[in-house]
């Protein structure tokens, strides 16, 4: 082949890089457009407040029966000393 061939042939297949380049160029910038597009619908996450407990608790500690209870505050335990039994009352 002569050396006139070879340069004709890089030479289309230097236009043909350059185009293929070029189409998957404007296909990215489509797709990022496409991106922000769906990002600007999307509302950002907002935090939903944790509550705050509004009852208080007490710890409970029984010498007897090696117990340990967390009970709301206006409660009352009574313990008894002859029997297993734990009561609470309000």
């Amino acid at each position: 082949m002569k050396p006139q061939t070879y340069l004709f042939l890089i030479l289309l297949l230097l236009i043909f890089f350059f185009l293929v380049g070029f189409r998957s160029g404007q296909y990215v910038e489509k797709q990022n457009k496409i991106n922000a597009i769906i990002l600007s619908l999307t509302p950002p996450p907002t935090k939903t407040p944790t509550p705050t407990p509004t009852t208080s608790y007490q710890e409970y500690k029984s010498k007897h029966y090696n117990l340990k209870l967390i009970y709301p505050q206006g409660f009352q335990i009574i313990e008894s000393t002859k029997e297993a039994v734990i009561e609470i009352k309000k």
